[in-house]
């Protein structure tokens, strides 16, 4: 009885045995997947600022050529013309009206008719038939 109590205990203390170190091979496992998992979470959050990081440098580039584009002679004089109606000396300025789909010979009508303002009438006369046309 005494050799099968010592059999027994043998075999209960190498299966106690394996199955410690089975569970800490899983610890060991779980927690080795946990961190490769965190670490390709981060490597993910990482490459999409960066990406964040490029599309706001190129926004900013962008800006700044604009920036120096409003800060050109060319552009204030196209804004100057366009907004203040300016015009350089000796040059013929031609207004015409938008067209819209439904009066197209509404609106040639009245082009025609600022066509014949004439150029030497004074500037409040022109306003009027301006206006008034």
């Amino acid at each position: 009885m005494k050799e099968k109590f010592e059999k027994f205990s043998k075999f209960f203390i190498s299966m106690l045995g394996k199955l410690l170190l089975m569970a800490a091979i899983g610890f060991i496992l779980f927690n080795l997947g946990k961190s490769v998992w965190k670490n390709y979470q981060n490597v993910q959050t990482i490459n999409d600022k960066k990406q964040e990081i490029a599309k706001l440098e190129n926004e900013n580039q962008n800006l700044k050529n604009l920036n120096m584009y409003y800060q050109t002679d060319c552009f204030k004089e196209i804004e100057a013309r366009r907004k203040l109606d300016y015009k350089k000396p000796g040059e013929n300025v031609l207004v015409l009206p938008e067209l819209s789909p439904n009066n197209k010979e509404l609106t040639v009508q009245n082009v025609n008719k600022k066509q014949d303002v004439s150029v030497e009438q004074p500037n409040a006369i022109k306003w009027y038939h301006f206006i008034i046309n």
